[in-house]
């Protein structure tokens, strides 16, 4: 029974089925029975909601509770395990496509705003990947995850509705985690507003523009120097620095789980050039960019 069972959880891991392979991602609904689940290596981002069941569940060695309401978001290179006490049923949307790029040419519609959206939630809980949401916001999630599900056994489908579906489900997220982060952020003493900028950079990553600090100043009514001067207090970097770290961190999450070029990171990223790109990279990491990838994939494997 349990040897079925890991069976079934990692082909949901590894395997999409046939008539999905054209989409950028799939909605489905799975189950884990009572027992261990052994460690499965996630290949996809992936976002699930907790319909019934509990369970202790394992997420890169950091052991959480799940239950009912609960919402799981997990990324490429996460190692999953699971010991569960009550039959657990989940909602699942899965991206098929680990990252979109600017440049990509498809008939299909451009769901590359909606990656970002998600890789924007993920970065912003590194901390976790369960995330309860607020009680009035349970029934809102359960309703929309579940009508997701019937819109996916709809033929034909009705794709942009679907695709709202998904960004409303993203927003829902977002703002739990960033009343959650700023919450935390004032019972640990810290600067709320620098707790927003950084929010703001994360979730504006790839518009250099809204990003230039006199554009965050202005943004948040303050001026040049203060909040050069708040930010480093709180974070222990500067503004400018903060934002290369987190685009090499980003850059660091393309080069290990997908197959694009350096120069489509580059560009991605708001780098002026790839000869750029990969100075900062190696000023930030150590390595160059090769060496990185290389190391990862053979260790990957």
């Amino acid at each position: 029974m349990m040897d079925k069972t890991c069976k079934k959880v990692t082909t949901f891991g590894k395997k999409m089925k046939a008539g999905s392979l054209y989409r950028d991602y799939e909605i489905r609904e799975i189950g884990f029975p009572q027992g261990v689940l052994q460690e499965v290596h996630q290949q996809f981002f992936q976002v699930l909601y907790v319909r019934h069941g509990q369970a202790d569940l394992s997420v890169n060695g950091f052991i959480q509770s799940l239950k009912a309401n609960d919402i799981v978001l997990l990324k490429p290179g996460d190692v999953l395990s699971a010991k569960v006490q009550h039959e657990v049923s989940c909602y699942c949307i899965r991206f098929h496509r680990i990252y979109f790029t600017k440049s990509q040419q498809s008939l299909q519609p451009d769901y590359t705003e909606l990656f970002y959206r998600f890789e924007y939630i993920v970065n912003s809980y590194r901390h976790s990947a369960i995330l309860t949401l607020l009680n009035e916001d349970q029934l809102l999630a359960k309703t929309l995850f579940a009508r997701l599900l019937t819109e996916e056994i709809k033929r034909p489908r009705r794709e942009v509705f679907i695709q709202h579906c998904i960004i409303m489900i993203l927003l829902l997220v977002a703002q739990n985690i960033q009343l959650l982060l700023r919450t935390t952020a004032i019972q640990k003493n810290a600067n709320a507003i620098i707790t927003d900028v950084m929010d703001y950079i994360h979730y504006h990553i790839f518009e250099n523009e809204k990003i230039k600090v006199n554009a965050l100043a202005q943004h948040f009514t303050t001026t040049r120097e203060v909040l050069l001067r708040l930010f480093k207090k709180e974070t222990g970097t500067g503004i400018k620095q903060y934002i290369l770290n987190y685009k090499i961190q980003l850059a660091c999450s393309r080069l290990m789980h997908s197959k694009m070029s350096v120069s489509e990171i580059a560009y991605e990223l708001g780098f002026t050039d790839v000869s750029h790109f990969q100075k900062v990279f190696k000023n930030v990491t150590s390595l160059s960019v090769r060496s990185f990838r290389e190391e990862n994939v053979i260790k990957q494997k």
